[in-house]
């Protein structure tokens, strides 16, 4: 966060303050893209059945669909 520029907040390591810069704005622009491409990549050469749903409402009609022993309830 900007508030905490150049110094270290409670929740990273010691003796690393927080940074902003171009690379590090890139990196947070484009990973969306990046990582779906990767991600992408690697569904291709998985032979099992993928299950893709795009919706809030896709997700809960599928585990309401779910038997509840295999959600782990």
């Amino acid at each position: 966060m900007m508030t905490s520029r150049g110094r270290v907040r409670p929740d990273m390591a010691a003796g690393c303050p927080e940074q902003f810069n171009f690379k590090f704005l890139l990196y947070t622009a484009t990973f969306p893209f990046t990582a779906r491409r990767r991600t992408l990549a690697k569904l291709s050469r998985f032979d099992g059945k993928i299950i893709r749903l795009c919706s809030s409402a896709e997700v809960r009609n599928f585990l309401q669909s779910v038997p509840s022993s295999a959600t782990g309830s």
